[in-house]
C-alpha cells in the first residue's frame, strides 16, 4: 500500500512548524514573564505556553520513531530505556534512604525529559536531510527566525525596550536577547546561530548581510560566554586564512 505521504515530508512539516510554533510560543513565554515580574518566584510560576507545544511534538517524534523503526532508531530507543531505568534506579535509592515530604518522582522526570528530548529530536527528525528542497526550506526557516530575533535585539538597543533585554530583572546588568525568555537559552542558541552563519558565508562562501545581523546581535546579549565565543572563532578564522596565505 502506497503511503498517503512520504517521511520525509512528514517531517519537513514538522520541522518547520516547530520551529516557527516553538519561537512564537518562547515569545508569549517572556512577554507572560515580563508582564507578571514582582519577583524571582513569580517569573517561575509565569503561565509557560512553549512547554505545552514541546510536549505535543515530543509526542509526535516519538510515534514517528516507534512507527519507522531502523536500526538508528532502534539503538536511540535502546539509549532511552537504558537511562531511563538509570534514573528510576537512581531515584529509588534516593527514596529508600533519603525520604522526605513533598517528594516528587514526576518533577525529576520532568527534569530527565530534558536531557531525553535531544535523542527524541533527532531520532524523528534525522531523515528530513533525505529531500535536499525540503532541507533547504527548513534551513531557510532556521534563519529568517534568527535574523528576526537579531533585528528585534537591536531594535531594543535603539528604543530601550525593556521586554527585549536579557536580563529585564535587574536594572544593573546590560543586554538584549530578543523573544528568547532565558539568557542561558539565548547564549546557546547564539552558538548555534554564530557557528552557522560563520560556516555559510567564510567556509562555504555564502556572503550575506544576514551574518553581519546575528554577529551584531551576539554582541549585544551581554553575556561573557559570548565574547569569548566570538574571540575563539576570530582567532579560529585568522589561523586557518593565515595557514592558507602561507601556502
Amino acid at each position: 500500500m502506497q503511503k498517503i505521504i512520504s517521511e520525509s515530508k512528514l517531517l519537513y512539516y514538522l520541522v518547520s512548524s516547530a520551529l516557527i510554533l516553538f519561537y512564537i510560543s518562547d515569545g508569549l513565554n517572556k512577554y507572560f514573564q515580563f508582564g507578571q515580574f514582582t519577583n524571582e518566584d513569580a517569573i517561575e510560576n509565569a503561565f509557560s505556553l512553549s512547554i505545552y507545544f514541546r510536549l505535543l511534538y515530543e509526542i509526535f517524534f516519538v510515534l514517528i520513531i516507534l512507527f519507522n523503526l531502523n536500526l538508528t532508531r532502534r539503538k536511540i530507543v535502546l539509549t532511552i530505556i537504558i537511562l531511563i531505568l538509570i534514573f528510576l534506579a537512581g531515584q529509588g535509592t534516593f527514596f529508600l534512604n533519603y525520604s522526605k515530604p513533598g517528594y516528587s518522582i514526576l518533577y525529576h522526570f520532568t527534569l530527565l525529559n530534558k536531557y531525553l528530548y535531544v535523542f527524541i529530536i533527532y531520532g524523528g527528525i534525522y531523515k528530513v536531510v533525505e529531500n535536499w528542497k525540503d532541507y533547504s526550506s527548513v534551513i531557510k526557516i532556521y534563519e529568517n527566525i534568527v535574523v528576526i530575533n537579531s533585528i528585534l535585539i537591536l531594535a531594543g538597543l535603539l528604543f530601550n525596550i525593556n521586554l527585549l533585554k536579557s536580563y529585564y530583572t535587574m536594572d544593573y546588568r546590560y543586554g538584549y536577547d530578543g523573544l528568547i525568555p532565558s539568557i542561558n537559552e539565548a547564549t546557546l542558541y547564539y552558538f548555534i546561530a554564530l557557528s552557522y552563519f560563520y560556516y555559510k558565508h567564510f567556509i562555504n562562501n555564502n556572503k550575506s548581510w544576514k551574518t553581519y545581523i546575528v554577529i551584531c546581535a551576539a554582541l549585544m546579549l551581554g553575556t561573557k560566554t559570548t565574547y569569548l565565543f566570538i574571540f575563539l572563532l576570530i582567532i579560529y578564522h585568522l589561523m586557518v586564512n593565515l595557514s592558507l596565505i602561507k601556502k
